[in-house]
């Protein structure tokens, strides 16, 4: 039905209901005849709305549709660059403390302990994170991106960019040992999550060792796979930094080509 078949109709609907009110002020209803004068009054103004939509050329709509594509306009808005970054730092506030509290805390961290030490409510917690294997993975996710990151920004040369680069992977390792613990509580380690760390991992050090190879400052029948893993077997060694760093200094002076 177009916008002329609706105003018809309109008058339809108005001039049934006018006959039956005169039927009935015929009939000795007293308040038929103020219901007719009602009802010529919502014509009347039924009319100058749909005068005012041809003008404008929008069609009618009623206060319910205005309302619906009101809130439909809310939804589709992206949030502003201050809501964005507020929202940023909320998430930031969230894992720096999750990942304080899980290095600390011997034992279970709740999600409201969590949210206490952020300073942020349940609700934005949960917003960020619906549970705590969501908040795990963000932590362990953002571990490894800051490794990954580490192996872009290595400078200097080659066999001391891989080297700071593989000194920085026993870090890793041990600020994700708590996490990854915790994390294998909810999973188990054949879960694909893990799999793709690992191999982000391995694609960002694979060049670092490559250029130290080709400048024969490195030993060139490693892999990357097997440098790393002589990195965590040093570094998995019980004791502290002072007792454990020698041994990794030696096993990565292991790895450097012999003079000629």
């Amino acid at each position: 039905m177009d916008d002329a078949d609706a105003l018809v109709a309109i008058g339809v609907a108005h001039s049934a209901e006018h006959h039956r009110a005169e039927a009935q002020v015929a009939d000795g209803d007293p308040g038929a005849a103020q219901r007719s004068v009602f009802h010529d009054s919502l014509l009347a103004r039924r009319r100058r709305r749909y005068a005012r939509s041809q003008i404008n050329g929008q069609p009618v709509r009623s206060n319910r549709t205005a309302y619906s594509d009101r809130l439909s306009i809310l939804a589709s808005t992206p949030p502003s660059p201050a809501r964005r970054a507020d929202a940023e730092r909320n998430r930031e506030r969230i894992l720096t403390a999750a990942r304080a509290l899980l290095t600390s805390s011997s034992g279970d961290v709740s999600m409201a302990e969590v949210a206490r030490r952020a300073g942020v409510g349940m609700a934005t917690l949960y917003r960020n994170f619906p549970g705590r294997r969501e908040l795990l993975e963000g932590l362990y996710t953002g571990e490894v991106d800051d490794l990954c990151r580490a192996a872009d920004q290595a400078a200097g040369r080659p066999d001391e960019a891989l080297r700071t680069w593989l000194l920085r992977f026993s870090v890793f390792h041990r600020n994700k040992h708590p996490i990854a613990a915790e994390l294998l509580r909810h999973t188990d380690r054949g879960d694909p999550f893990f799999g793709g760390s690992r191999d982000r991992v391995i694609a960002a050090g694979r060049p670092l060792l490559i250029a130290a190879q080709d400048a024969r400052l490195v030993r060139a029948d490693l892999t990357i796979d097997q440098v790393l893993d002589l990195v965590l077997a040093a570094a998995t060694v019980p004791g502290d930094a002072s007792y454990v760093d020698p041994i990794l200094d030696a096993a990565l002076d292991g790895i450097r080509c012999s003079p000629d």
